[in-house]
């Protein structure tokens, strides 16, 4: 079986690629099926937006996802941050991390501000609406206009959203449940594939990546795999990427705990050592 026709993607827009997942493939059984199909549907009712970005017609389930890696290039050096999967309401408004709670600013920003990632001045000074803030600082992400030491991409590994807070089915927790641990090891294989393809396209030859999430390190991280979230929350975790050994990677505090003192403490560590090394 060829494993490329099992999850495809086209740029149908630039900045929000569309996936295509083959369900005949990825399920041997009808029993197999007939259990997903149960399972998809209550997984669809756990946020109303998934109706707007997740479709399912007959074997085909198609999705929106999310993924900023700019094609500009400039003298400093590539930054990949990546993260775990998408949240719906992200996805819809085409920026990662648009919104969290009832509609307030995303932790992370003022996190990657106050770390010395990534400040968005020229965007931030816009006097907008919230959908036009999350639509300025996209736009500088996409043209390198924004104060960091880093030249900087966002994607995540695994690319179907799922809800951020639903206690069933939220993030790659949820994935794992939707899809059965067997389909989404074969999902994973794929997803690994893509993402291999962003770090030669963006980071080789001598960038770093940052993985925020557990599935997202080990994911990309030349074995053994030493996850421990304990050591992750003070930044302890480092390796190098499988696909290319030149590159670091290393893992941030996970994105629910990154406003902490700790968090921040690990992250302005990681930020000097990716300026370090070369």
């Amino acid at each position: 079986m060829n494993i490329q026709d099992l999850l495809t993607f086209s740029d149908y827009r630039k900045d929000i690629p569309k996936a295509e997942l083959d369900l005949s493939q990825l399920y041997e059984n009808k029993k197999e099926r007939l259990n997903f199909d149960d399972r998809f549907d209550k997984f669809m009712a756990s946020n109303p937006l998934n109706g707007e970005i997740i479709e399912l017609k007959g074997d085909f389930l198609t999705y929106n996802t999310e993924e900023i890696v700019p094609e500009q290039t400039d003298s400093r050096k590539p930054l990949l941050l990546l993260f775990g999967n998408p949240a719906p309401q992200s996805v819809k408004e085409e920026m990662f991390f648009a919104s969290e709670g009832k509609g307030k600013e995303h932790r992370i920003w003022s996190v990657l501000k106050k770390t010395g990632f990534l400040a968005f001045s020229k965007a931030d000074s816009i006097n907008g609406t919230s959908h036009e803030l999350n639509q300025a600082r996209k736009n500088t992400l996409y043209n390198l206009d924004y104060d960091s030491p880093f030249r900087i991409g966002f994607a995540v590994f695994y690319s179907m959203p799922s809800p951020a807070s639903d206690k069933n089915w939220s993030g790659v927790a949820g994935l794992r449940r939707l899809f059965g641990t067997k389909a989404f090891t074969r999902i994973s294989e794929f997803e690994k594939k893509r993402v291999d393809k962003i770090i030669q396209r963006f980071i080789t030859p001598n960038g770093a990546v940052i993985a925020f999430q557990k599935d997202a390190y080990l994911g990309i991280k030349s074995p053994p795999a030493d996850y421990d979230v304990y050591f992750a929350k003070k930044g302890l975790l480092k390796g190098v990427c499988e696909y290319n050994p030149r590159i670091k990677i290393f893992c941030g505090p996970p994105t629910r705990l990154i406003q902490s003192e700790q968090a921040i403490k690990a992250l302005i560590d990681i930020r000097e050592k990716c300026i370090l090394f070369s």
